[in-house]
C-alpha cells in the first residue's frame, strides 16, 4: 500500500500439516492470529483469532473472530488450491465506530456505530457485494439516521481495471429524505455517474455544518443533482444539473441574498411560500439557470454563477406589489 496508507501488524500462523495423503497434497489444522491491525494508523483491530483447516485440495480460515473500531468483527473465507477462481470470503461487523474505519479516506467527516456484511471472491478477478447500515451519526457534519447503503464491487488487477456501485442508498438527513446511487469505474481512468434525490430536507439544518449556528433561513427543500464525469481527477471534473424546489423559506437569511435584502427594502426574515432554482455544474463552477423566490408581495429572479472556491457573481431583480415596478 502507499506510505500514507501503510497497513500495520502482527501476523502468526501455526499449522501442523502432513504430506502422508493419497495425492500428497498436505492436510492439517492450525490457527491463524492477527494483533494490532492498523490502517494509517486509525483502524485498530485487536486479537483477532480464527481456526485454520487444511483438506481436500482446500484452505479454510473458520471463526476469525476479534474487535475492531470498538466493535465486534466475524469473518471465514475457503482457497480452492487447485481452482483459486472459486475461492471467496464472508465478513460481518457490528456495532463498529464508523469515524476509525474511515478515517484513512475521510478523516473525521463519519460519526456513529455501523454494521456491515461483506461477501467476496478470492483469487484473480474479484467480486462482491456489501450492505452498509448507520443507525444514527453523522456525515459531513449532517445528523444522518436510517442511512442503508448496498454496494457491489468488481476488479481486474491484472488488466488495471476496477469498478464499485453504491445502489439505492438512502437515509434520513436534515429531517428529510435522501435517496441516491454512484457508479464509479476505473479503467486507466476515473469515470463517475450518479444521482441525488432529496425531499422535505430542512434547510436550516442542512445548511448548519456549512454556515456555522448564525441565523440561517428557514424552509423545507425538494430536488435532485445528476452528475457525471469522464477522466476525473478532482470534482472540478464533474457535470451536473441541479433542480430545487422550495418552500417556506427565509432564503434572504443566506450570505451575500441577506446583503442585498437592505437596498431591495426587504426585511432578512422575509418568508417566500415558493421558491426554484435551477443550476448547471460544469468546469468547477454552479451557473444559476433560474433562481426564483416570491410570496404574495415579492418576487425575486436571481442568476449569475458561484465557483467551487466560493467566488460569486450573481443579479438580481425584484418585483414588489407595493412598488409595481422592477428595482
Amino acid at each position: 500500500l502507499p506510505d500514507n496508507q501503510e497497513l500495520k501488524g502482527e501476523l502468526t500462523i501455526e499449522l501442523d500439516f502432513s504430506h502422508d495423503t493419497a495425492d500428497g497434497i498436505p492436510e492439517g489444522k492450525g490457527v491463524l492470529r492477527i494483533n494490532n491491525l492498523r490502517l494509517k494508523d486509525t483502524l485498530p483491530a485487536h486479537n483477532l483469532q480464527g481456526d485454520i483447516v487444511l483438506s481436500n485440495h482446500e484452505l479454510r480460515v473458520r471463526n476469525l473472530t476479534g474487535s475492531i473500531a470498538q466493535g465486534t468483527y466475524r469473518g471465514l473465507a475457503t482457497y480452492y488450491l487447485r481452482d483459486p477462481a472459486r475461492s471467496w470470503f464472508s465478513v460481518s461487523i457490528d456495532r463498529a465506530e464508523a469515524g476509525q474505519i474511515l478515517a484513512p479516506w475521510f478523516g473525521d467527516l463519519f460519526e456513529g456505530l455501523l454494521q456491515a456484511r461483506i461477501r467476496g471472491k478470492l483469487g484473480g478477478d474479484g467480486s462482491g457485494s456489501a450492505d452498509i447500515e448507520l443507525a444514527r451519526g453523522k456525515v459531513f457534519g449532517l445528523e444522518v439516521t436510517q442511512w442503508n447503503l448496498p454496494v457491489t464491487w468488481s476488479l481486474a488487477p491484472g488488466q488495471g481495471r476496477f469498478q464499485i456501485d453504491m445502489h439505492e442508498t438512502e437515509a434520513q438527513v436534515a429531517r428529510g429524505r435522501v435517496k441516491g446511487k454512484v457508479h464509479f469505474a476505473w479503467d486507466h481512468s476515473a469515470r463517475v455517474k450518479g444521482s441525488v434525490h432529496f425531499s422535505h430536507v430542512d434547510l436550516r439544518e442542512f445548511l448548519r455544518p456549512t454556515l456555522g449556528a448564525t441565523e440561517i433561513g428557514g424552509g423545507q427543500m425538494t430536488g435532485h443533482f445528476d452528475f457525471t464525469g469522464d477522466d476525473v481527477r478532482s470534482i472540478k471534473d464533474l457535470e451536473g444539473n441541479l433542480a430545487v424546489s422550495l418552500s417556506q423559506s427565509q432564503s434572504l437569511r443566506l450570505p451575500v441574498l441577506s446583503q442585498v435584502a437592505p437596498i431591495l427594502g426587504l426585511n432578512a426574515g422575509t418568508t417566500f411560500q415558493n421558491g426554484e432554482l435551477r443550476a448547471r455544474l460544469a468546469r468547477g463552477e454552479l451557473r444559476i439557470q433560474q433562481f426564483t423566490l416570491e410570496n404574495d408581495n415579492v418576487q425575486l429572479f436571481i442568476d449569475g454563477a458561484v465557483s467551487l472556491e466560493g467566488r460569486l457573481s450573481l443579479g438580481v431583480v425584484a418585483k414588489t406589489g407595493n412598488l409595481g415596478v422592477p428595482i
